[in-house]
């Protein structure tokens, strides 16, 4: 459980995966690709079953989580819209 509020954005599959890349080039901000390979799995031996036999350049992101300080993530993400 997360006691925190949480920002939920959205962004198109290409401005997903340059905030990914963005934020893995930060050292102070911790940054967690979910992909759909993940989200199609039944457990996590499925996930890694499908996950070894799927190429690299056909698994996509669905959500990036970004954590670090306010002012650090913010430029990443100020131009995202919230998810209504």
């Amino acid at each position: 459980m997360n006691l925190h509020p949480v920002a939920v954005l959205i962004a198109p599959a290409d401005e997903l995966r340059e905030l990914h890349h963005r934020a893995l080039a930060q050292d102070d901000l911790i940054t967690v690709g979910f992909n759909e390979v993940a989200q199609r799995a039944r457990d996590y031996d499925d996930h890694l079953a499908a996950l070894k036999t799927t190429p690299s350049q056909r698994v996509s992101l669905v959500a990036v989580a970004v954590f670090g300080r306010r002012n650090r993530v913010t430029p990443l993400t100020k131009r995202l819209p919230l998810l209504a």
